[in-house]
């Protein structure tokens, strides 16, 4: 009995803390409570993280992990807004008042768990001003190459820029930071004014434009007589010549399967040099002091250039298109492909181009320019404007039209102008690129077959002149001069008083200004 009992007491005595600890396991399961999972990762950001604007629709991008709904309004406290659906922008509407603006907000779970208030903000920025202009010079007579210095002072950033004559329809100033801004301008040949005034032009970071203020000093310039007269005509056999390009001292000739390479260090006794093949059916190209790109049927190749008579190719890179023009940029070359539109290159390592990106477009691609982050691309009668600004992702933000057979292209200072056989020369007015708006359409320049541009004179290139035109007055482009038998001008590269142009079997040289000898 007494055994049994001890056996048992024993039994008992290990039995109960056992059992009394599983009880208390099972107690402490029942009683808790789940944790409330919440938002994580939040971040709000106002039109892309910019640090003012001048638009009262602000661009609220959102991110919030395991959000199914949110809390967003321009309200510390968030009076004026309601809770809604989770998305990932929102569109908010600030008062018209300058200053600092905020976006607040808050975001929950399905299950409850809800954020504190995470917030972003932007300044409201409606205003800008030029404070002082000056044009600084050595005299109040300035001959063709002398240099004029603008200063420009604004107190806040964004773009200068001024017009000086008829030489510079926008010539831009580069800032030097705390609001100033500045550039110099060699006065070109074949401007001849008396009584000419700055005028200042100044768009802030936000879009605000300024009222246009003209500086004090006014000059009077003297350039060279303009007296386009062709001085040589080199005949290359068998060549296309639908391209030129200039590098020390030598042209560089487009041909169907080669570049050929003549030298003109004396323009007025050229000399043939070497021909170097470059693919299939090379038709135009684009480069740098170093190197040509040169689209060809399925690709584009690579020649390095210094010295011209030591040119070579580097590298291909096969694309497996029909490559019809390329424009180069710092770091990206824009390849206009026919059957596909555009491509864009990585040329980081400028001897080993890499493929970046494409944007398919319908119309394909045949010319191609590029001015700042804007790409302008005319496949058969169709005009894309992209912007580029993001190289791995083009956008397409404009277009246009023209007819009549397109053979070249260029933009400058926020005018593009198209040459076309049966049409003559289209001009349009694209310093808003989504917005192109067509000022002329010069039929008395058909045909016209290339386009070279230097301030106030813009070369059109035809099937026998050259006819040289006002570029300052876009709407007009009235005849200023003309060469005569020329030939068919498929390309041209102007370098300081002499153009250079390209046709079917011809290189030929014209000086365009008549030396002062005294």
């Amino acid at each position: 009995m007494n055994m049994r009992n001890s056996v048992a007491s024993e039994f008992i005595i290990w039995f109960l803390p056992a059992t009394l600890l599983l009880l208390a396991a099972c107690d402490s399961r029942t009683i808790s409570t789940p944790s409330v999972m919440t938002p994580a990762n939040v971040i709000i950001q106002i039109n892309n993280n910019a640090e003012a604007t001048s638009d009262t629709n602000l661009i609220v991008n959102l991110q919030a992990d395991n959000s199914d709904r949110m809390l967003i309004g321009l309200d510390s406290l968030l009076h004026d807004a309601v809770w809604e659906d989770f998305d990932t922008l929102k569109i908010l509407h600030a008062p018209r008042l300058e200053g600092s603006v905020f976006a607040y907000g808050r975001f929950a779970t399905a299950g409850g768990g809800t954020t504190g208030v995470f917030y972003d903000d932007i300044v409201l920025d409606f205003t800008a001003h030029i404070n002082s202009i000056e044009a600084n010079a050595v005299s109040d007579t300035l001959n063709a190459g002398e240099t004029i210095e603008f200063v420009m002072e604004t107190g806040e950033e964004g773009e200068a820029r001024v017009s000086f004559s008829s030489i510079r329809i926008n010539f831009p100033l580069t800032s030097i930071g705390e609001g100033l801004f500045s550039g110099v301008l060699t006065v070109p040949s074949g401007v001849n004014e008396d009584n000419v005034e700055t005028i200042g032009n100044f768009t802030d970071a936000c879009g605000n434009e300024a009222e246009p203020v003209t500086a004090r000093r006014r000059f009077s310039v003297r350039g060279d007589e303009f007296n386009p007269q062709i001085i040589t005509r080199f005949q290359l056999d068998n060549v296309l010549g639908s391209d030129i390009w200039y590098h020390v001292g030598a042209c560089f000739v487009c041909d169907t399967h080669a570049v050929q390479i003549i030298n003109v260090t004396n323009p007025f006794v050229p000399f043939w040099m070497k021909n170097v093949h470059s693919g299939s059916w090379s038709k135009g190209f684009d480069g740098d002091d170093l190197r040509l790109f040169i689209p060809y049927r399925y690709g584009v190749s690579v020649m390095y250039i210094q010295p011209p008579d030591d040119s070579y190719i580097v590298s291909r890179l096969l694309l497996n298109e029909i490559a019809s023009d390329i424009v180069v940029g710092d770091l990206n070359a824009y390849v206009a492909c026919k059957s596909c539109g555009l491509i864009v290159l990585d040329i980081i390592d400028r001897n080993k181009p890499i493929y970046l990106s494409r944007l398919t477009l319908n119309s394909g691609g045949d010319l191609i320019s590029l001015e700042g982050d804007i790409i302008y691309m005319l496949g058969a009668s169709y005009g894309s404007i992209i912007n580029v600004s993001d190289p791995e992702h083009p956008q397409l933000i404009g277009e246009f039209e023209v007819s009549g057979e397109p053979y070249d292209m260029l933009v400058l200072d926020g005018y593009l102008y198209v040459a076309t056989r049966v049409k003559g020369v289209y001009a349009f007015d694209v310093r808003d690129p989504a917005d192109p708006v067509l000022l002329a359409e010069r039929t008395n320049l058909a045909p016209a077959f290339s386009l070279e541009i230097s301030p106030p004179f813009l070369y059109v290139g035809g099937e026998e002149d050259i006819i040289i035109v006002n570029a300052t007055q876009p709407r007009e482009l009235g005849e200023v001069a003309r060469v005569e038998d020329v030939g068919t001008v498929y390309g041209m590269f102007l370098v300081d008083n002499y153009l250079y142009t390209s046709g079917p079997s011809m290189l030929t040289i014209i000086e365009l200004f008549s030396r002062d000898l005294e």
